[in-house]
């Protein structure tokens, strides 16, 4: 099953957002298999409000420009410890150190 929401929790990846789903579990193999619970979603105006606050909280909570840049600083310094020893560490944000 692929889920239409993903979260890397623990270095897995999972369509349970914190408990909480923001989307429908869809097979990426047989899509045509959502139909019913897209059907059932557009019939259901409470459930779509609520998908789309999870959506949106969750979006707000790991996708914000702060911490993307972070994520980009931390994966750059990571390869960077890697092509020369020393060059950098781990979770450094200090162009200094990079």
């Amino acid at each position: 099953m692929v889920a239409a929401c993903w979260c890397r929790i623990a270095g897995k990846v999972s369509g349970n957002c914190g408990g909480k789903t923001s989307g429908l579990p869809v097979n990426k193999d047989k899509a045509a298999s959502a139909c019913p619970e897209v059907t059932a979603l557009l019939a259901d105006a409470e459930r779509r409000a609520q998908l789309g606050a999870r959506a949106r909280a969750r979006v707000a909570a790991h996708f914000t420009w702060p911490r993307l840049i972070h994520i980009a600083l931390e994966a750059y310094a990571r390869a960077m410890a890697a092509r020369q020893p020393g060059a950098g560490s781990i979770g450094s944000t200090n162009p200094e150190t990079l």
